[in-house]
This record gives C-alpha cells, sequence and structure tokens, in this order.
C-alpha cells in the first residue's frame, strides 16, 4: 500500500535541496511571539502558522521531498516560542552535513543515550519487501530517520516518537531493490510523570513505495511549572500523531510530520524535530 499524507501547507521553503513544506507566514495576524528561548547560533528564525483544530488546540504540520543526489543531509527545527491565541509559534531551523552536527544535536540520534536512563523506551522493528532481483551490478543503501520530541524550558526530552526507515537502490535506475528496513521508537521521561497512553505504526514496502509512520499519545497528570501551568494536579498532553518517512522509485524519499500539545502546562512545551539522510 502505498500512502502519501496530505497536509494544510502554505509556503514553500528551499532547504538545501529538501522541498520542506511548512505552515510559514510572515502576515501581521502571524506576528512573531515575543518571548521564548534565544536561537541556537547557526540557526535561522522564522514563524510558523499552526492549524486549529475541532479541539481547539493548535497542530503544526511539516513535510518535505529530497532525491538521493542531493547528498545526505541533517535538518534540525525547533521552537523558540508559541502563542497559543493565535496558534502560532517562532522556529529556528538549521541544516547539516552529517559529520558537521553539534554535539547537542547529534546525541539526540544517538542509541543508548543518558536520557533513556531517566524514562522509559520502547521500539518496534522489521524488514519488509521483495527478494533481491537477479542481474543488478550495485546497490547503494540509505537509512532515513524522523524525529519529534517536545521538551521543557531546560531542555529536558519529555516525548518523542522516531521513525527510521532503510532501503537500498539498485545503480543506475535508483530502483528500490531488495526488502526494506524500519524502526518505529517512543521515548517518555516517566521520571516526571510522563506515560505513554498510545502506541502504533504503520509499515508497508510494495516494492516501488516504502514507507513508516511512527505514533504516540502521552500524558502527564504530575507535571507542574510555577506561572507557566494553569493549575496544580492538571493533566497535559502530547500527540504525536504522524512521523512518517517514506521512499520511492527513482531515488526520491521524504517526511511528513504534525504534533499537538495540550492542557495543562503546554505552554511550558517546546517542540523540535530532526530528519536524516544517511
Amino acid at each position: 500500500m502505498a500512502v502519501r499524507y496530505n497536509l494544510v501547507v502554505r509556503v514553500v521553503v528551499a532547504l538545501l535541496g529538501f522541498a520542506a513544506t511548512t505552515a510559514v507566514s510572515a502576515s501581521p495576524a502571524a506576528a512573531s511571539p515575543d518571548a521564548g528561548r534565544a536561537a541556537p547560533a547557526g540557526t535561522v528564525t522564522y514563524v510558523e502558522q499552526g492549524h486549529r483544530t475541532d479541539k481547539g488546540t493548535c497542530r503544526f504540520e511539516s513535510e518535505g521531498e529530497r532525491h538521493v543526489d542531493d547528498g545526505a543531509v541533517v535538518l534540525y527545527f525547533t521552537e523558540l516560542a508559541y502563542d497559543p491565541a493565535t496558534c502560532v509559534r517562532r522556529m529556528a531551523r538549521a541544516e547539516y552535513r552529517p559529520d558537521e552536527v553539534p554535539p547537542a544535536i547529534a546525541r539526540q540520534l544517538a542509541a543508548g543515550s543518558s536520557k533513556e536512563a531517566a524514562g522509559q523506551h520502547r521500539a518496534e522493528s522489521g524488514q519488509r519487501g521483495s527478494a533481491a532481483r537477479p542481474g543488478v551490478q550495485a546497490v547503494i543503501p540509505y537509512t532515513m530517520t524522523v524525529q519529534v520530541w517536545w521538551e521543557d524550558p531546560v531542555y529536558i526530552d519529555l516525548t518523542m516518537t522516531r521513525s527510521t526507515l532503510g532501503w537500498a537502490y539498485s545503480t543506475p535506475d535508483l530502483l528500490l531493490y531488495g526488502p526494506s528496513y524500519h524502526e518505529a521508537y517512543w521515548y517518555w521521561f516517566d521520571a516526571s510523570g510522563w506515560k505513554r497512553d498510545h502506541a502504533d505504526y504503520l509499515f508497508y514496502d510494495d516494492g516501488a513505495n516504502t514507507g513508516t509512520n511512527t505514533v504516540g499519545r502521552f500524558s502527564n497528570s504530575s507535571f507542574y511549572l510555577p506561572v507557566i501551568c494553569d493549575t496544580v494536579g492538571g493533566t497535559t498532553y502530547a500527540d504525536h500523531a504522524l512521523t512518517y518517512a517514506w521512499a520511492s522509485n527513482y531515488g526520491y524519499f521524504g517526511y511528513s510530520l504534525y504534533s499537538e500539545k495540550s492542557g495543562n502546562c503546554a505552554d511550558g512545551m517546546y517542540g523540535s524535530y530532526i530528519v536524516t539522510l544517511a
């Protein structure tokens, strides 16, 4: 089953050849929130207009597409400030070659990192697809990750989903070759009260397209930040509804994602995501 998710998008931003699509706006109606965190060194800031859901929450969406001939890349996006009244957030973004990623960002993708000792994590993996075709002279393997997480004001990771997709192209035609591999990953900081309420994933390979999506919903009834939170004992929610990585014949791959925060301490949560190709 070939699956592409259609997201509400408004502007296309060129990111090192990665056509990334986000709900970005510079109009007066989407004025940048003033308060918040400083932009990391080397990043570019922009304003992102979220989508108001039927539940009254704000959903932020992004998608992008790239060709493998454009080379390996690491894309990093992080939230600096958020205005729930207008459903607008100020973001920072950066693009790196894999060998130039700053340590603070590289640790987010490191397996067995120190944060896992402070929280709970789970992973599901497997492979799917057709057997390798005969007569192919050479293949090139690729691995892509799409990772989304919410963190608190002092950069402690609260909840996370990550989709990893591995596949190979035959050369020179760049057709999918052999089975593909996926891993769905979830993390939540249970030491501060976070729990995983729901988890699911989708993984497919029909010979012309392959993809994986990781879904997670989390909640916390203990999480409290003075001034920021509404009340003591209220519940905060993090919804990772789409963490989707895909690849198709002829060298194209991409990502789609959206996430929401809501509830008691949502104003004290900052969203980030990373997309890599290696």
